[in-house]
This record gives structure tokens, sequence and C-alpha cells, in this order.
């Protein structure tokens, strides 16, 4: 059977054979399996709405993927983000909202969405209240969930924090003022904001389609110990387009934005991203960076939460980067990050994709309302209305090939429309709903 996770198609019989990051990584994720298995959580009565969980149902096939999803930071090493001291509590609506959606023709609901759907975690929240938390497959509260590209994310309001500090000069900045290894390539002389684009121009197959150069990339970062970071990246040096001209999904690019924060910062990018965002909107789990063979975050994909914190993450960009009158993340970068300039129609919706367009590191909704969507393969995605104060997280485990954000964009969509009519009660935080069952203890650092 094969996995795929950050571009990586992963044969489960080689995972056994696998001791270059001395892991017995099919051990991990067999344990996985059977962990999901035996999950039986106690749901507690309450008087508000509390996190549902369904432990069975899932298709044999799945039970790989769902132990490789929630636990990628144990096969590989990973550097911890660590939470905050003081958990910034979520409060629960007296009901979940009893929202339908029209998708292939046929009216559905919310209730019956996670039933029908290989998700492994659903959590909608308004105004910091949650108004639904659903889990699959054995997954809970303490899950760790590996969000793939919604990692770009985080690293493009990493740099708007790091601009903010004086640390990053400009998006105008060139890649080389950072990473002198680059000096004189064509991803060196890149600007950040390009690369916040993905609008280098530098050729870059990515095609998920297994034999494409995020495979090579993939392979350099994973597995060579011999070639370093800055010398995997330079293997890619011709230009198909004028930087700044077109929209080209690439995720080297992110990657190079993670080595400029480390050496714009002198600190990890979990480091950074612990201190500076993690610990201050109130996190509940330790997140999670898995590390290539020379010990830097691979800042295109990897990145491990807790579907709350993730809900967290959301909220604070709902709330243009503040969190309890504290701006961690400027509005303005906010702003300009989910937004089209007049100048950069390339990166309009409809004419960057089919239906989003793209702003840095993140996809932007058409039409006049500012709404946005940090999206990774096989389902993961946060969406974000900041008029409405609306979120919604997903984790899950969909095929690839399949249409798999199409149904949850329904589901948002219909969301949206229907945001002023939430349940938007006095609500109160149920008690005892986090599970004993614990996620794996991160082994390393």
């Amino acid at each position: 059977m094969t996995l795929d996770c950050c571009g990586l198609a992963i044969q489960v019989p080689f995972l056994a054979q696998c001791q270059l990051r001395k892991r017995l990584c099919l051990a991990a994720i067999l344990l996985a399996a059977l962990s999901l298995v035996s999950c039986k959580p106690v749901l507690v009565k309450q008087t508000t709405i509390s996190p549902r969980y369904q432990p069975s149902g899932i298709n044999p096939d799945l039970y790989n993927a769902v132990g490789l999803y929630t636990r990628f930071d144990t096969i590989f090493p990973a550097h911890v983000v660590g939470h905050a001291s003081i958990v910034s509590q979520f409060v629960y609506a007296s009901v979940e909202p009893n929202v339908s959606y029209s998708y292939n023709h046929t009216t559905r609901t919310l209730a019956s969405y996670t039933s029908r759907n290989p998700v492994t975690g659903l959590l909608i929240a308004k105004n910091g209240r949650i108004l639904m938390e659903h889990y699959q497959y054995g997954c809970d509260a303490q899950t760790r969930f590996h969000s793939q590209s919604v990692a770009k994310t985080v690293v493009a309001m990493l740099v708007g924090v790091a601009i903010q500090e004086h640390l990053i000069r400009s998006v105008e900045d060139r890649a080389e003022a950072y990473v002198r290894e680059l000096t004189g390539s064509a991803y060196g002389s890149t600007t950040i904001r390009d690369l916040l684009h993905m609008a280098s121009g530098v050729h870059f197959l990515e095609n998920n389609g297994g034999q494409d150069d995020l495979k090579r990339l993939n392979h350099d970062l994973f597995f060579e110990p011999n070639i370093s970071t800055t010398d995997a990246i330079l293997k890619f040096n011709s230009r198909d387009a004028p930087s700044g001209t077109r929209y080209y999904y690439a995720s080297i690019e992110p990657e190079i934005l993670g080595l400029v924060l480390n050496r714009a910062t002198g600190r990890t990018v979990s480091q950074y991203l612990s201190e500076k965002l993690w610990m201050e909107i109130g996190t509940e789990q330790n997140a999670s960076w898995v590390l290539d063979v020379h010990q830097q975050e691979i800042t295109y994909c990897s990145f491990n939460a807790t579907l709350r914190d993730y809900a967290r993450f959301g909220q604070l960009l709902a709330q243009n980067g503040q969190w309890e009158r504290k701006q961690l993340i400027p509005s303005s970068w906010i702003i300009d990050a989910t937004t089209v300039r007049p100048a950069d129609q390339f990166l309009a919706p409809g004419v960057a994709m089919p239906y989003f367009g793209y702003g840095y590191l993140v996809r932007i909704f058409p039409g006049n309302k500012r709404i946005f969507e940090m999206h990774g393969l096989r389902g993961q995605c946060i969406f974000v209305d900041p008029d409405d104060g609306l979120v919604m997280v997903q984790m899950g485990v969909f095929n690839p090939m399949n249409a798999e954000d199409e149904e949850a964009l329904a589901l948002w969509n219909a969301l949206v429309a229907n945001a002023a009519n939430l349940e938007y009660s006095v609500p109160v935080r149920p008690e005892n709903d986090l599970l004993e069952l614990s996620t794996p203890e991160l082994g390393h650092d």
C-alpha cells in the first residue's frame, strides 16, 4: 500500500526497512492503526453541545492513512512547538447549527457530513464559540493532525511578524539577502513577496503525480544527509517566466521562506512560532514541525497540531492578528495577505485558479467579501470569514485523486450564507470534555 504525505509516496513495506531516520516506521503506523481500533471514547452528558466521537466505520484501507496523518511526528524527527501556560478556553453553543447545503444536486445536512466523508476532525466556531466539534476513527481532542500545506500559511504569517520586528526589512527584499548560499541563483534573486505569491517564475513541476520535482525535493530533504537544504533548492535554477508575473504552485517556495525566517530571526521556525503566536493564543497542546535531515523544518508541510489549536489560529486570523487586545500579527499584513492588489491580477480568483485567487500562501475566495482558506492535500483546510468571525477546521484522509474539496466548500459557503442565524446564545463551557486518551509524547527536539 502506498501512502502520500507532504508529496512523499511512502510504501508501507519500505517503512519497515527505513533505518535512515532510526525509526521503525511500519511499527509506528501499525501501532497507530491498532490504537484506532481499540479506542473507545466515552461521551459525557452535557447541557450544551460537546465533542462527538465516532470510533468505528472506517474503510480498512484508510487505517494506515489515518495512522500516518495522526502520527507523522513520531515517524520523522520533529521540533516541539510549545503550548501556552494559560489555556484560552473555548465556550460551546447550546445546540449545533441546523445547516443544509446542496451538493451533487442533492440537499445534504451538516449533521450527516462527517458520516459520509473520511473526516478525522471537524470544528466550526463563531467569534470564539464552538458550534460543532466532531472526531472520527479514534481521533480526539488531543490528537495532533498533520495539516499538509496548511503549514504554508503559518509560514506566511511568521514572515509578517518578522517584518514587524524589523528582522526582515521588507517583502521586496530578495531571498539571498538572508540566505547567502542562494546568492546569484534564480530563487536567491526572487523577492519575498513573489515567494509568498508563488510567483517566482522558476521552473518547478508539481503535480502530485509522484514523478515530479516535488518528489526530487522530498527525497533530498527527507533522506539525503549529504545534500544540504540549500543545495537541494539550488537544483532548480531556471526561469520559465519573469518573477512576479504568473502564479504557479510550487512547494519549494515556502521552503525558502522557512530558511529566510531561520536566518533572519536566529531561531528555528518552531521556536519563533511558539514564542510569537502559539503560546500567545492560549493553545492547549504542544504542536510539532517535522524536520529534514539537517534539522531544518520542512516548511511547505509537516506541521502538526490539535483541532482546537488550529481553530485558535484561524480565529487569530479572523481577528486580523489581534488576540485579547494584543496585536500579534500586523492587521495590515493579514489584509494584504488575503487581498489581491490591482497590479496583481494574475493572482485574482478565476485567474490564478479556476475558482480561487491566491494571496500570501493562502487561497482567496471570489466576491467582494474577504474570505480565505488555508489548504492542504487530502482534505486538510481552515476556512476563515473575518466579517462574521466564522472559522471551520477540517482534517481528513480524502482520496487526493477525487474532488476532495468540493463538498467541504459547499458546506462552508452555506455556513457563510447563514452566519447571521447560527447559534449564538450564552453558552457554557462543557466540563471534562478532554478525553484521557493521550497522544504519544515527542521524544525529540
